[in-house]
């Protein structure tokens, strides 16, 4: 089934002052559900030649993930200099609160803050996941890159091994004037960050929360893109898979895209490795907090047990991921066995069996007659 997608994005540079409403600079949020109405923002307060000034970057990264699907919303949070909402700060902002904002993920725009705002937003939350692209070309791409400090110096953040960071490799040229025609003809460098969460939203309309992986589901490409500002090659591809770096590459006649499925969990014996398992369970994560809400104050009675359990599992049956062509599994436990007569506490223990996607492809092509290997080559 389809699911609106929905990813958050902190402004350090003014862009909910500029261009929200009372209310909205009030509380340091504002919600945007496609590319039109944020278009119309500008219009609204004529910038009818498109955004300027220090929140330009701010606002076409918010624009990028919007134009990839009209189902996706996006949250706006503010932080900053100016406006009625200066008491939050970089850890502290509308977009940290659970209550307010459900995400999925939260992706950096490119500008100083915005990276290091992201990653503490998801790990802050551990219901979202943050997207980070490079602000620089990078650079001495060895087998040791996070370790050599490439993560400081690239990413603008210092690693932590986490399941809630997705890191992802590469920055293109982009033509204003191709997306907003009322601009002057401009090119600007940015990073994918923004694009990745929209794939993701493309995909998550297509299919189901559950099949999303930027970059390999039922859609691919990201879009407008006139040219990498560098070009990785199969070896840098691996040493920075390898460091759970996700790299973005370009293919003549085919398009461009993330070729990569990694958290920043710098640990290849969990699950939580994977970006699309991580997504899945924070949304599975988000859904059951939701379900056992109801049940607060209930009696923990046969009743109620068999209500949470018909509840929980009618919820993971209707998965695509855990049909059998998904390939995953679950089992849901609540009843005597882990419910006692003497607590008031209702425990529900649910058990997760995730298939992680297929991320390379090694073509081996041998010899019959004296099975020599003849080429060897790996998509990735």
């Amino acid at each position: 089934m389809a699911y609106n997608f929905k990813a958050g994005t902190l402004s350090t540079n003014g862009l909910v002052v500029t261009l929200g409403v009372t209310a909205e600079k009030e509380l340091g949020l504002i919600q945007i559900n496609n590319a039109n109405d944020w278009i119309n923002r500008l219009n609204k307060n004529s910038y009818t030649t498109g955004p300027t000034g220090a929140w330009k970057s701010e606002w076409l990264s918010v624009y990028r993930y919007l134009t990839y699907t009209d189902t996706g919303t996006c949250f706006i949070g503010g932080t900053g200099s100016t406006g009625s909402y200066t008491s939050y700060s970089l850890t502290n902002t509308p977009l940290h609160n659970t209550a307010l904002v459900d995400m999925d993920v939260v992706f950096d725009a490119g500008n100083t803050f915005s990276a290091g705002a992201a990653k503490n937003i998801a790990q802050s939350r551990q219901d979202c996941i943050a997207l980070i692209g490079n602000k620089s070309d990078l650079t001495s791409i060895t087998s040791t890159y996070v370790t050599s400090g490439g993560i400081t110096n690239d990413f603008g953040i210092t690693a932590n091994n986490s399941e809630f960071t997705s890191f992802i490799a590469g920055r293109r040229q982009l033509d204003l004037k191709t997306i907003y025609a009322a601009w002057k003809s401009e090119y600007i460098i940015t990073n994918f960050s923004a694009d990745v969460a929209g794939v993701m939203a493309k995909n998550s309309y297509l299919t189901d929360i559950s099949t999303v992986i930027a970059g390999i589901g039922s859609t691919k490409t990201i879009n407008n893109v006139i040219n990498l500002t560098q070009q990785l090659s199969d070896t840098d591809a691996l040493n920075l898979n390898n460091n759970n770096i996700n790299p973005v590459r370009q293919f003549a006649g085919l398009g461009t895209y993330l070729m990569g499925n990694k958290t920043f969990k710098n640990d290849t014996t969990s699950a939580l490795n994977s970006l699309s398992v991580t997504l899945t369970i924070n949304y599975i994560k988000r859904n059951l907090r939701t379900i056992l809400s109801e049940y607060l104050f209930a009696p923990n009675n046969a009743t109620t047990r068999n209500a949470v359990s018909s509840r929980v599992n009618s919820f993971l049956n209707n998965l695509y991921i855990f049909s059998p062509a998904g390939g995953s599994s679950y089992s849901v436990i609540c009843d005597s066995t882990n419910n006692t007569t003497a607590s008031t506490d209702l425990v529900v223990d649910v058990q997760l069996t995730l298939a992680t996607a297929v991320t390379t492809i090694t073509l081996n092509i041998v010899n019959s007659e004296d099975l020599t290997t003849i080429t060897s080559y790996t998509v990735r």
